[in-house]
């Protein structure tokens, strides 16, 4: 009997950290985004300024991010569990736009991105949301 106490435990151990891991490698890979793309569609309820190209954003597996922001290319670190979303770590190119308010909307972009808590896949769309569930920013499938 005692024999088999220590078996089922020895189980159960095994089980939470088989659990553990899948979900701690499902955030480092950063769960149902890794391998997408994604063209933005609104900016804090407004369509945005067409510029020389789609704004974009693109989640590799491994936790990076990036894409092109209006006028500069962009790369960060994500991290996405359940429906909550970090993005960290943002990095871009220092090019200014000819038109002043192409940087003042890629600007805004970059730091809704910073400011995102929450994501949202539904219908070939993405939306993202602020700590206060406002939706700031909403994309569909490159």
């Amino acid at each position: 009997m005692k024999r088999y106490r220590w078996a089922l435990l020895a189980g159960i151990i095994v089980a939470g950290a088989a659990i553990a891991l899948a979900v701690l490698l499902q955030a480092r890979s950063g769960g149902d985004l890794a391998g997408t793309g994604w063209s933005l569609v609104t900016l804090n309820g407004q369509a945005p300024i067409p510029a020389s190209g789609p704004i974009t954003l693109a989640f590799e597996a491994g936790g990076r991010a990036g894409g092109n922001s209006g006028c500069n290319s962009y790369g960060a670190t994500y991290v996405a569990r359940g429906g909550s979303l970090k993005i960290t770590e943002m990095v871009s190119t220092l090019r200014a736009c000819v038109d002043p308010s192409l940087n003042a909307q890629e600007a805004t972009y970059l730091a809704a991105l910073a400011a995102v808590a929450e994501y949202e896949v539904t219908g070939g769309r993405l939306s993202l949301r602020d700590a206060g569930g406002t939706i700031e920013l909403v994309f569909v499938r490159a």
